[in-house]
């Protein structure tokens, strides 16, 4: 079933409702998975791009405002701004591809639009992705990974009775909040990928592409750094 109209792809659901796309171009791939996206989950990307800017609690309310003040305090929004050239090109053309499927859906559903829908920007795209790997940096079980993890392996395809390899992924994360699983194919161009990313960003942060497979879990690197200051007062003078 072709659910998402796209000038350049074509797009449609198996029976589990996940979304299979296919085009010539990379580019043209990932503007139709942007576009899936926004038809699955308008609200949540929009409410994920705002609290990348810092401004989740204008919107959502009060139980924002301690990630809004975090992400400001870590300047995603100035980092992603300023880095942004940084990125190769044609994960810029990627990216900037997947921004302007969302705003199409959202040009041409208005009605499925919130009132506070605003135009999605590429550098929202890239504040997203940094603030998902602010999000792992500061989770408490960061400190206490035993306390609560994930697991995955990999099997040769010398020990299966198929004779193909066989990975599996469990990342242990939630069926809903920010760190929700979004899944589906996107074939163009060179890319070709099956697999599952976050809303709001256009590449798998798990999956295949036919030839390798990868995936997440949870163990003890050294994700971020802790600092306590102590502000003393001499001679009347702080």
């Amino acid at each position: 079933m072709n659910i998402a109209p796209t000038y350049h792809a074509t797009t449609y659901r198996d029976r589990y409702g996940v979304p299979h796309i296919f085009a010539d171009t990379e580019s043209d791939a990932l503007e139709a998975f942007g576009y899936a996206q926004a038809f699955d989950r308008l609200p949540t990307m929009l409410a994920h791009y705002l609290a990348a800017r810092g401004a989740a609690a204008s919107v959502l309310g009060a139980g924002s405002l301690e990630r809004d003040i975090a992400v400001r305090a870590y300047r995603l929004p100035e980092i992603a701004m300023e880095r942004y050239g940084d990125l190769p090109e044609i994960v810029r053309e990627g990216v900037e591809a997947f921004a302007a499927g969302v705003n199409r859906y959202m040009s041409e559903n208005p009605a499925e639009c919130p009132a506070w829908a605003f135009p999605v920007v590429p550098v929202d795209v890239a504040a997203l992705a940094l603030l998902f790997n602010l999000l792992f940096a500061t989770d408490p079980a960061e400190k206490h990974p035993a306390k609560r993890g994930s697991n995955g392996f990999a099997v040769a395809g010398s020990r299966t009775d198929s004779g193909n390899a066989i990975v599996s992924l469990d990342p242990h994360l939630p069926l809903d909040g920010a760190l929700r699983w979004y899944e589906g194919r996107v074939s163009g161009g060179e890319l070709d990928f099956y697999g599952v990313a976050f809303v709001g960003v256009p590449y798998m942060a798990m999956g295949t592409n036919g030839k390798i497979a990868w995936g997440n879990t949870v163990n003890a690197p050294d994700l971020s750094d802790w600092y306590e200051v102590r502000v003393s007062e001499k001679d009347g003078k702080p």
